[in-house]
């Protein structure tokens, strides 16, 4: 039974992420509404897992060498964007910064190393299963813009769900190691700031 309740958790997670018509609520603004969704969604998991939201060990010196990891990894991410010619969307993104800098990291951090890993914690599943299972659930979330975006975008996408899927695989074994939320939304802020900036270099 219990794992059935984790199935229809994302599948519930998903479906209102993906196919509720956000787009007529927000207008024509590209701030999506849904971040509305998705900070509702975590802390009502929360709330039913009666857990609370924790800063999490910041002072592990090995913890600290998952940055260098995830600054390389990002460069390397836009170097190969660039490489192979992909037409990112960011620059058509109102409000870069805030959308990149501090919603991503914030809310994105908040849905799936926060309530999603609360949720898998709560039903005793391992560390291994959790890191998967939080990463494929984080590389999926990014999948929608298949359909919203035009065809000359999708293989950017289609690069940004491998990325996202080890950029999630790391701030997942943060948030398991620190059992907080402050260090992986600072190791997400860290790989949006180096394509923030290759955006304002015009190298993406």
């Amino acid at each position: 039974m219990k794992y059935l309740f984790l199935i229809i958790i994302p599948i519930f997670y998903f479906y209102m992420s993906w196919f509720f018509p956000w787009e007529v609520l927000q207008g024509n603004s590209s701030v999506s509404i849904s971040y509305l969704f998705d900070i509702v969604f975590s802390f009502a998991i929360l709330y039913f897992l009666k857990r609370r939201m924790k800063i999490g060990k910041l002072r592990s010196v090995k913890l600290l060498y998952y940055i260098p990891v995830t600054i390389v990894f990002a460069c390397l991410c836009v170097m190969s964007s660039g490489w192979l010619g992909f037409n990112a969307p960011f620059r058509y993104v109102e409000f870069p910064a805030l959308q990149l800098l501090l919603l991503a990291p914030l809310i994105e951090e908040l849905v799936f190393r926060e309530g999603f890993v609360a949720l898998f914690e709560k039903f005793k599943l391992n560390k291994i299963l959790i890191l998967s299972l939080n990463s494929i659930l984080f590389s999926l979330s990014h999948l929608p813009a298949l359909w919203h975006l035009p065809v000359e975008f999708h293989s950017f996408i289609a690069f940004q769900v491998f990325y996202t899927l080890i950029l999630g695989w790391i701030c997942t074994k943060v948030r398991i190691e620190t059992k907080g939320l402050a260090l992986p939304i600072i190791h997400h802020f860290l790989f949006n700031l180096i394509f923030y900036v290759a955006l304002k270099m015009s190298y993406i």
